[in-house]
């Protein structure tokens, strides 16, 4: 969510300017580059800010070299059974329900027979476990119970509903002074711990989107989610793009060889990075 905010605040849509034939080239030399070295192809979809060198990062905000422009709901222009990995993380949210079985099943085309897709999203079930606690523990007066249920409904609801970059989330985070900071870092994670150091710094002038045609495009910009998943659906999911066998894992686990040294799920200190996520693989078949 962060990376779109900032993006959007203080760049506007530019990427969306970009010529799709620059962006389509910028992707296959970037693959071919991998191949011809004879490295594994490694895709990191949806990488924001957190780009790593061995993998290919794609985003669908451009920043060169680092990270390639690519609107994550087209097809990927890469061969079929050209990637070794696959990696998308608090990305597939963002796609229509209607539409992530065919984005996926276009993934598990583009990887080789054996290759993986990792897959991580908020994890609906906890959530929604966590906001009934909260709920609990308001009709319970337990101290600062307000405060977790009021983060615990901005969690749950906020992206999805959201009609503004950074929507509730963003005020919330760039409050002065948030009593239960501790509880929300550790269900937000890095993103939470980053964004608080930039807002404090300077928090950026939002505008509340008032026309339909203004609504209509920021609802378009990939930002808002679009569904939550737990793990069954998450599964359920999986298996409709052709992948026979998904499994859960924890943020530090992964079939990917030498995922852990990558750290992308989770921080070489041990700090999950997206805590109360559902974090999914299968192989290619």
């Amino acid at each position: 969510m962060l990376r779109f905010a900032r993006a959007l605040i203080r760049r506007g849509t530019a990427v969306w300017r970009m010529r799709p034939a620059v962006r389509v080239s910028a992707f296959v030399a970037a693959v071919s580059a991998r191949k011809s070295a004879g490295q594994p192809v490694l895709l990191n979809l949806g990488c924001g800010e957190l780009c790593h060198p061995a993998w290919i990062n794609i985003d669908t905000l451009a920043q060169p070299p680092q990270r390639i422009g690519w609107d994550l709901a087209l097809k990927l222009p890469v061969p079929t059974d050209s990637c070794d990995a696959i990696y998308a993380s608090h990305v597939v949210e963002h796609f229509h329900p209607d539409a992530a079985p065919g984005i996926l099943a276009g993934w598990y085309d583009a990887l080789r027979p054996g290759g993986i897709l990792r897959v991580v999203v908020p994890d609906l079930e906890e959530n929604a476990r966590a906001y009934l606690r909260a709920l609990d523990e308001v009709r319970a007066g337990l101290p600062e119970a307000e405060d977790r249920h009021e983060w615990m409904t901005i969690e749950l609801l906020d992206q999805l509903v959201r009609n503004e970059s950074g929507g509730r989330m963003l005020r919330y985070w760039a409050r002065p002074s948030i009593r239960v900071a501790d509880f929300v870092a550790e269900r937000a994670g890095d993103e939470f711990r980053n964004a608080r150091r930039w807002l404090l710094d300077a928090f950026p002038a939002l505008t509340l989107l008032r026309t339909a045609s203004e609504v209509g495009r920021f609802r378009m910009s990939g930002e808002p989610h679009l569904w939550m998943y737990d793990a069954y659906s998450l599964a359920v999911l999986f298996r409709k793009a052709g992948f026979k066998a998904p499994a859960t894992m924890s943020a530090g686990q992964s079939r990917i060889p030498g995922f852990r040294g990558f750290d992308l799920d989770m921080r070489a200190d041990g700090l999950v990075r997206k805590p109360f996520s559902v974090f999914m693989e299968a192989s290619k078949v």
